[in-house]
């Protein structure tokens, strides 16, 4: 549901009216490979916004806390790149107990 971009919906009710919803998350739009999540805001995280990117079957996932309104789609944009850019050295190993 997070990932949904745009979502035709009728009521139960009123059988004739479609609504047409569209996901505020600006990122499903934006960055590719973006799979959703969150956005949010608290008193003491102010602006929020839990974002995850899958590319070549890795996923990157960032917060950001405490942002402004444009400043935290930009700071999400940055830290996913930086994400798939410098993967773990790492990546793709499965631990051992």
């Amino acid at each position: 549901m997070v990932s949904t971009q745009n979502f035709a919906w009728k009521r139960a009710t009123e059988q004739k009216e479609v609504w047409q919803l569209t996901n505020h998350n600006r990122m499903l739009f934006n960055f590719e490979g973006c799979t959703g999540v969150e956005t949010g805001y608290t008193n003491p995280a102010q602006g929020t916004l839990v974002s995850a990117a899958l590319r070549d079957g890795r996923e990157v996932i960032a917060t950001v806390m405490h942002d402004g309104k444009q400043e935290k789609w930009e700071d999400s944009m940055l830290l996913l790149t930086h994400g798939f850019e410098h993967p773990p050295k790492d990546a793709g190993k499965v631990a051992e107990n």
